[in-house]
């Protein structure tokens, strides 16, 4: 990871991740990464698994609904 992030939870309170650092949580609760205060950029790789065989699509769709809804 490059920059800083504030991961905010549904149960938990706020963490952030700095450069190099990483977390591992249950992303079945609810969640944001927000770039911190003071950090104009940030690069990150996330990765999950599902048992669910069409997760990635399901993401992915909801992704583009999500950048739609920004540019409008």
């Amino acid at each position: 990871m490059k920059g800083t992030v504030v991961l905010h939870t549904e149960f938990y309170d706020p963490v952030v991740l700095k450069e190099g650092q990483s977390i591992y949580f249950d992303s079945s609760m609810g969640h944001a990464y927000l770039v911190a205060e003071g950090c104009d950029q940030v690069e990150m790789l996330t990765v999950m698994t599902s048992s669910e065989g069409d997760l990635d699509q399901s993401i992915i769709h909801a992704a583009h609904t999500q950048l739609r809804c920004l540019s409008t």
